[in-house]
């Protein structure tokens, strides 16, 4: 696959209405997949303290949709680390095994 970087929307299958903005990377060191939200839904509770650390996070499947190509793709495993804040700007980085673009599989 010829290296590009290109925006988009991503989100899990089991989440189709909660699509994030992010940007996809494939160089000669990888996949990369960065987005500018949680890929997963958080709710913090407004009463009580809660602790803040960052997460391991794994996901099999994320699709996308590639706003310069207009074309969906489908990235596998998925994996990076979370570090989710209640106020504030939240950006997630992953590194993606496979990045299959031209449909959702």
């Amino acid at each position: 696959m010829e290296p590009f970087e290109e925006s988009g929307v991503f989100w899990l299958p089991t989440q189709p209405g909660r699509r994030i903005a992010g940007k996809l990377a494939v160089n000669r060191d990888g996949i990369g997949l960065t987005v500018y939200d949680s890929l997963r839904p958080v709710e913090f509770p407004g009463d009580q303290v809660i602790e803040i650390k960052p997460e391991r996070v794994v996901e099999g499947t994320v699709f996308g949709r590639l706003t310069d190509r207009d074309a969906e793709v489908t990235l596998l495993d998925v994996s990076g680390t979370s570090l989710v804040l209640p106020l504030g700007e939240t950006t997630e980085s992953f590194d993606v095994s496979t990045a299959l673009v031209g449909g959702h599989v």
